[in-house]
């Protein structure tokens, strides 16, 4: 037989010695009459079988280690030998006929060679932070769909009413962010000319409108931090041309005002009986 770069030769040795292997593959067979030796292309025994007949029913089958045969720089070759003679040795004696080897003869070899394999396990359950970075701020007059102002009360709270002027009516600083996750747009909401900002926070069973202040940098905010409490969702509503802002701290409730005059602003889920749309405008 021949492979390409190499050949293999089988030829009776009566006195061969068999050397200690890792693989020892043995059954019975029915009577020695002659041993078989396959050598690899340096001429060191690699393979001893012993053979009864050419209708034998079982083989006795063992891998020889020369020492000292390989070198760091000839492992891969080594190794690949090795699988080529242990494959032609089991072909030979097998089938003891001159059949044409096939691919399908190596079906069953898999569990015979092995390789270190590096892998990346990625834990879906341990997720990165969302990060929002200050991008623009634009100082917009905010309504709700039925066109009611929003005022900032003395106890800082505010309230949706319908204005004959727009003396009393804030204007809202509309700080854009950019980020790399989420569908919609981050927003901050401050009040213009304080240092004055829309929170959501849920200090009882549901999450509640504050206006806080605050004197401290929102130029990077983290969804990792408190600071989240000040981001909203300013997302393009049903309508089209109107907006709904959805607390990025709580999701699923958004900012909302009341079908009747003079009352606060406040949190509160979608399809209930509160406003959740607004305009915005200069």
């Amino acid at each position: 037989m021949r492979t390409e770069g190499s050949s293999v030769s089988v030829k009776p040795n009566a006195g061969s010695e068999t050397v200690r292997s890792p693989i020892d593959l043995t059954s019975t067979h029915k009577s020695i009459s002659s041993n078989f030796v396959i050598k690899n292309p340096s001429g060191e025994a690699s393979v001893a079988v012993a053979d009864s007949s050419p209708e034998m029913e079982s083989y006795q089958l063992k891998m020889l280690e020369v020492p000292g045969s390989a070198s760091v720089n000839s492992k891969p070759a080594r190794s690949l030998q090795k699988v080529f003679t242990l494959v032609l040795a089991v072909e030979k004696f097998k089938k003891m006929t001159n059949a044409t080897f096939k691919d399908s003869d190596l079906l069953g070899f898999n569990h015979m060679i092995e390789e270190a394999i590096t892998r990346i396990s990625y834990d879906h359950s341990t997720r990165s932070n969302s990060s929002y970075r200050f991008w623009k701020s634009e100082s917009r007059k905010v309504r709700d769909y039925e066109d009611k102002c929003l005022v900032l009360s003395p106890s800082s709270k505010l309230i949706a009413l319908f204005l004959q002027t727009t003396e009393q009516e804030v204007t809202l600083d509309i700080r854009h962010y950019r980020t790399f996750s989420g569908d919609y747009q981050p927003v901050v909401l401050g009040i213009r000319g304080k240092n004055m900002f829309l929170s959501c926070t849920k200090p009882h069973a549901n999450p509640e409108l504050q206006v806080e202040e605050w004197n401290n940098n929102l130029n990077d905010i983290s969804s990792a931090t408190k600071q989240l409490r000040f981001v909203f969702f300013k997302k393009v509503s049903d309508m089209g041309s109107t907006f709904e802002f959805e607390s990025a701290n709580h999701r699923g409730w958004y900012i909302s005002t009341s079908k009747k005059n003079r009352q606060t602003v406040e949190m509160e889920v979608k399809e209930k009986n509160r406003i959740t749309v607004f305009t915005v405008s200069m």
